[in-house]
C-alpha cells in the first residue's frame, strides 16, 4: 500500500531542520512511530498518509501519521519536531500531568493528549492525538459563555498541579523584556509610533512595579482559546512548550486579551468579547479567590500591548493595529487615573473626556521626588490631572501613582474618540473636568481575544 505525503509548505527542504526530510520518509518514520506504539504493547497496521500540519520554517513543524487497513478505524499519532532536538522537557511534563490527574483514567474531563515516546535521532516527540472542537470554534461558534467557565476550570486545574523540579520560573520582569523586545522592533518599522510605544511600554512598567509578590503555580504562559480543544465531555490541554511557574493572573489575562483581541478584528468593537471575558474571569476568580482580579487585569493589558506588535507582523491583520494600540492607550489612562489617592484602600475609576483628546504628554524630572511625591518600590511615584481640553499637556500632581503615569498617552486620535463616544451615551459636557475623589465600584472585567483560523488542527 503507497503512503500519501502531504506537506503544502515544503517542509521537507527547511535546511534549519534536516531532520524533516526522515521524518517526512514514509519508510523510515512509519518504521519508528510503529516501534513507539509497540513498545506499548500496540501493533500498528499500514501508514497510509503523513501530513505536515503546521511548520515554522527554522523552528519546528507538526506532522501527523494516520495508520488504517481495511474497514480498520484510522489511527494517528502527531510528531513534533524542532530544529534544536526532540523537545524532552515538555514530553516529560506532558506525561507528568498526564499520570497525575490529566488522563482519561481521572475522570475530570479536563485532559492533556497521552505522549507516546521521544526519538532524539529525528529531534521528535510524539503523542496521540485527541478528537475535539477548537477552542476559538467553541467560543465564538457556539455557547461561548459555557465553554469559557469550562476553559476557566481547566487553566485553573493545571495551576494546581505540582510542577516537576526542573520547571523554569517567567515573572514579570520576563513579560516585560517580551514587551521591549517587540515594540521595539514594531518602532523601528513604524517610526511614526514611535513616542507613543515607548509612552506604553513606560506604563507597562508601571504596572509591573504595582503587582507586587504573587503565588507561584505551574502556568501555561500561551493560554488562548486555540490551546484547548473542547471534546463532547472533556476539554485537552495543548502546546505546553512554554510552561513555566509564574503568576497564574498571567494566563487569565491572556487569555482575556486574545478573546478582545478577536472581537476587534470580527467586528471592530472590544465590548463583544465582554460576556465571554466575564465568564472566564468570574469563573477562575469564583475557583481561585476574588484577590488575583487587579493582577488579571494588569496582565491583560500587558497581552494585549503583546499583540499590538503580533498585529503588525501579520500582513491580514496589520489594518487591527491601531485600533490595539489606541485600545492599549485608553487602558493604561484608565488604570492611572484608578491609582490610590488617599490610601490604598481609595480607589477611584472614573475616565474624563480629556482622556480621548490627540494630546502628548510631557514628563517632569524623575530624577529625585518633587513636592507631594513619594517612592514606593524605587519608583517615583505621582499622579495624573487633566488640564483643559484645549491643553497640549497632562501634568502631574496626584501622591501615589507610579511615575510612568505621567508618560502614559491617552487613546491618540479623534477618530477613536468619536467612535468612544458614540459607544457611551453619556454627553461629553457632563462628564467631570477631574476624577471623583471617592471610591466607585467597579465590576474589574478585563477584555480579550486570540489567533484562530490557521493556529491549530485537531489534537494539537
Amino acid at each position: 500500500m503507497s503512503t500519501l505525503v502531504v506537506d503544502p509548505w515544503g517542509a521537507h527542504s527547511d535546511a534549519a531542520l534536516p531532520a524533516l526530510r526522515l521524518a517526512l520518509d514514509p519508510v523510515v518514520a512509519g518504521r519508528v512511530v510503529a516501534g513507539v506504539l509497540a513498545a506499548r504493547g500496540e501493533v500498528t497496521p499500514s501508514l497510509t498518509r503523513v501530513a505536515v500540519w503546521r511548520h515554522k520554517p527554522g523552528r519546528r513543524c507538526l506532522i501527523a501519521y494516520s495508520f488504517g487497513r481495511g474497514d480498520a478505524p484510522v489511527r494517528t499519532v502527531l510528531g513534533k519536531v524542532r530544529a534544536k532536538g526532540a523537545d524532552a522537557r515538555t514530553y516529560r511534563l506532558q506525561g507528568h500531568l498526564w499520570r497525575r490527574g490529566f488522563g482519561p483514567w481521572a475522570g475530570t474531563g479536563i485532559e492533556v493528549p497521552e505522549p507516546l515516546g521521544l526519538t532524539p535521532e529525528l529531534g521528535a516527540w510524539w503523542q496521540r492525538r485527541v478528537e475535539g472542537v477548537d477552542g476559538a470554534a467553541a467560543v465564538w461558534g457556539g455557547d461561548g459563555v459555557a465553554a469559557c467557565r469550562r476553559f476557566a476550570e481547566a487553566i485553573h486545574a493545571l495551576h494546581g498541579t505540582v510542577p516537576l523540579d526542573d520547571t523554569r520560573r517567567h515573572g514579570p520582569h520576563d513579560e516585560l523584556a517580551i514587551l521591549e523586545a517587540r515594540l521595539t522592533a514594531l518602532a523601528a518599522e513604524r517610526s511614526a509610533w514611535a513616542v507613543r510605544l515607548e509612552a506604553v511600554l513606560s506604563g507597562c512598567r508601571g504596572i509591573a512595579a504595582t503587582l507586587g509578590p504573587r503565588p507561584d503555580r505551574l502556568v501555561h504562559r500561551d493560554f488562548y482559546p486555540d490551546q484547548v480543544l473542547a471534546g463532547a465531555d472533556r476539554n485537552f490541554l495543548l502546546d505546553l512548550d512554554l510552561c513555566a511557574l509564574g503568576d497564574p493572573a498571567l494566563d487569565v489575562g491572556n487569555f482575556a486579551a486574545h478573546l478582545v483581541e478577536h472581537a476587534i478584528r470580527a467586528w471592530g468593537e472590544p465590548r463583544h468579547a465582554d460576556a465571554p471575558v466575564g465568564a472566564f474571569v468570574d469563573r477562575y476568580l469564583e475557583l481561585a479567590g476574588p484577590e488575583h482580579r487587579p493582577a488579571v487585569e494588569a496582565y491583560t493589558t500587558l497581552a494585549l500591548v503583546r499583540l499590538v506588535q503580533i498585529a503588525w507582523s501579520k500582513p491580514e491583520r496589520r489594518p487591527f493595529t491601531l485600533p490595539l494600540l489606541e485600545l492599549c492607550e485608553e487602558r493604561l489612562v484608565r488604570r492611572c487615573w484608578s491609582w490610590s489617592i488617599a490610601g490604598p484602600a481609595t480607589r477611584v475609576d472614573a475616565l474624563v473626556d480629556e482622556s480621548f483628546q490627540d494630546v502628548s504628554l510631557e514628563a517632569d524630572d524623575a530624577s529625585a521626588p518633587a513636592s507631594g511625591e513619594t517612592r514606593a518600590g524605587g519608583v517615583v511615584c505621582s499622579g495624573l490631572r487633566p488640564e483643559s481640553t484645549s491643553s497640549r499637556s497632562i501634568s502631574s500632581n496626584r501622591p501615589n501613582a507610579p511615575e510612568q503615569c505621567r508618560t502614559i498617552p491617552t487613546a491618540a486620535t479623534t477618530r477613536h474618540a468619536a467612535a468612544r463616544t458614540r459607544r457611551d451615551p453619556t454627553p461629553a459636557q457632563d462628564l467631570p473636568s477631574e476624577p471623583p475623589r471617592t471610591p466607585r465600584p467597579t465590576n474589574g472585567r478585563a477584555s480579550t481575544t486570540t489567533d484562530t483560523a490557521d493556529r491549530r488542527r485537531q489534537g494539537q
